[in-house]
């Protein structure tokens, strides 16, 4: 309890992790659902015949996305006896062992969010290339930073059209360079190119929203169809109710970025940050040369959570209505950039994302009902919102 403050919380669960940190919070996500009110369309009774005005008259054109909370968990265990050896060195001993735990989980669940924040909400963390044996290679080998050794991982076709596989394999090696996962035995034949990859239970049937409904979810590749997101049918005004989306082009970064945040001015936005892979921001930083200017942006005392500053370093670029705010993020996905209002978004959940679970009756620790050892177990209940869809653009680069 001593250690696990809101200060010490943020440390661990924001460094490093840029949009987790920089999304606005928001922790009093009580009640069934929390509504984003979304202001679309002004009145349209106008016209220069007074006559026609009145007739036309009607309403502003208004819809709530009504936000429902998602759960995620993590769970670490130690034997009876581990903790007793510890316990009999002395008090910072069994202190040093236990923060080392919770501390692992809380980064395993502080990093399963950060992943989900740029997700469409079915948990999906990378696609198939091919597979040889036990070796299965992703097609963009950046999104190897989404797994890890010990997971376990299932699969389903792509765009997420069926259901799992049902055939979890072990993650027993990462080769991040090559973008390569080695399972613990050969992968099974339902595994084939261009399926979709996720943790074993964050998708779990066909067209699952599991996780958080991150930016791919609010602004998607492609423009929203018919089907209700939040209860809101996005057709009525794709822009405004379903976001920007830019294709490629074959330009630069720099000019991908630049088109990027005129067409959010064209539509009202003012764009305030731009996040991208470390590839892509590396090619940014090259391209402008003698002309970069380097800040840093910092998650300030006051913000939930934070009681000492966080610092992301960022490289400035001109937008139309002011300097644009360009960070790395190794969770962006490669070719991918997010230009934001930000705003304009909030990460809403209730209590702390994520929050050590047990704290309502005290007990943090947890005796294992059938083996002889502890427990400890973390999570969230959360959901993303943004109430302006449309001032925040998708640039495929």
């Amino acid at each position: 309890k001593q250690i696990y403050r809101s200060g010490y919380m943020a440390d661990t669960c924001y460094t490093d992790r840029p949009l987790l940190a920089m999304m606005p919070k928001f922790e009093g996500f009580g009640g069934r659902n929390m509504p984003i009110v979304n202001l679309y369309g002004h009145p349209a009774g106008r016209s220069q015949v007074f006559g026609v005005a009145q007739a036309n008259a009607n309403p502003s054109q208004l819809d709530d996305f009504l936000l429902t909370r998602v759960h995620d968990y993590g769970v670490t265990q130690i034997d009876g006896e581990t903790a007793l050896a510890m316990a009999s060195e002395g008090k910072k001993a069994w202190v040093n062992g236990m923060t080392m735990e919770i501390d692992g989980i809380l980064n395993q669940t502080s990093d399963n969010l950060h992943t989900m924040l740029y997700g469409d909400g079915m948990g999906f963390r990378g696609t198939v290339a091919g597979v040889a044996l036990a070796v299965l290679t992703l097609t963009n080998a950046a999104d190897a930073a989404n797994f890890e050794v010990g997971m376990w991982i299932d699969g389903t076709t792509a765009l997420g059209v069926a259901a799992p596989h049902g055939f979890p394999n072990q993650i027993v090696g990462v080769d991040r360079i090559a973008g390569t996962i080695t399972g613990a035995v050969n992968w099974n034949a339902a595994f084939v190119a261009t399926d979709r990859l996720f943790v074993q239970g964050d998708y779990t049937a066909i067209g699952s929203t599991n996780m958080v409904s991150g930016l791919e979810a609010w602004v998607p590749p492609a423009a929203p169809g018919a089907g209700l997101f939040f209860g809101v049918n996005r057709t009525a005004d794709i822009v405004r109710l379903g976001g920007l989306r830019q294709a490629a082009f074959g330009g630069t970064v720099e000019e991908s970025l630049t088109r990027a945040a005129f067409l959010v001015d064209a539509h009202g936005g003012r764009s305030s940050h731009c996040f991208l892979n470390p590839v892509n921001y590396r090619d940014l930083v090259q391209l402008l040369g003698a002309k970069r200017t380097y800040t840093s942006e910092t998650i300030k005392s006051g913000h939930i959570g934070v009681k000492a500053p966080i610092s992301f370093k960022s490289v400035v670029i001109d937008g139309p209505k002011g300097p644009i705010y360009c960070i790395s993020d190794y969770k962006c996905p490669l070719d991918v950039a997010w230009m934001l209002q930000l705003d304009t978004w909030v990460l809403a959940s209730l209590g702390a994302a994520p929050q050590v679970i047990g704290t309502l009756d005290g007990n943090r620790w947890l005796r294992i009902g059938n083996q002889d050892g502890y427990e400890i177990r973390v999570g969230y209940y959360a959901q993303v919102g943004c109430r302006k869809p449309g001032w925040n653009c998708r640039v495929a680069l």
